[in-house]
């Protein structure tokens, strides 16, 4: 029960800061960034990341924090979470489709909360999830997305996006793939669904 309480606190704690920042796109005006791709529960990836490069870079982690069998789904999720809040160097994507409470049922971080006896707080992590926005641009330079860029090119990102939503997510492009269109210059776009190949 004591572990329960701290748990709710944290959580509560961490989506009411989250939810002032809330926003669909983040812009970053940084020299220096490091991108980070499926993580899935990986907790010793994203630490070794973060214990390498937060002293001189800013860190963009691209989503799916959870799901797929990773051994620490919870604590990588809110290991994340604090420290995007704590350092302002971690920057934290909602574009992970892994980001959803129908396919956390799916991929098992259902059964993680289940295990720990906080399922009934899957809403708190919905309003955690979408208060991470679902692009993060360096003006000039980069446009960071989960899954892809829309086969029309990339959004307006000054202006609402969440029709965009669905794509960005779950887009795939491969070259197999002829519906997609050409890459959507001037800015590089950092992708990710495999990336984290652990």
């Amino acid at each position: 029960m004591y572990r329960y309480l701290i748990v709710r606190e944290l959580l509560e704690d961490t989506l009411r800061r989250f939810s002032e920042r809330e926003r669909e796109v983040e812009v970053l005006d940084v020299d220096g960034l490091v991108a980070v791709g499926d993580t899935h529960g990986a907790l010793d990836v994203s630490a070794f990341v973060v214990s390498r490069y937060l002293h001189r870079k800013h860190i963009v982690f691209l989503g799916d924090y959870v799901d797929r069998g990773g051994r620490y789904q919870f604590e990588n999720l809110l290991f994340l979470i604090e420290l995007s809040l704590v350092s302002g160097r971690v920057h934290l994507l909602r574009g992970g489709n892994h980001e959803d409470l129908g396919l956390n049922a799916i991929y098992g971080f259902r059964a993680v909360l289940d295990r720990m006896g906080i399922a009934d707080l899957e809403e708190i992590f919905q309003r955690a999830y979408s208060a991470m926005p679902l692009v993060i641009k360096v003006p000039g330079q980069a446009l960071f997305v989960h899954g892809g860029v829309p086969p029309h090119g990339a959004p307006a990102v000054d202006g609402g996006i969440s029709s965009y939503a669905e794509e960005i997510l779950w887009n795939d492009p491969s070259e197999s793939v002829h519906d997609f269109g050409p890459p959507a210059p001037p800015e590089a776009m950092a992708r990710t669904h495999s990336a984290c190949n652990r």
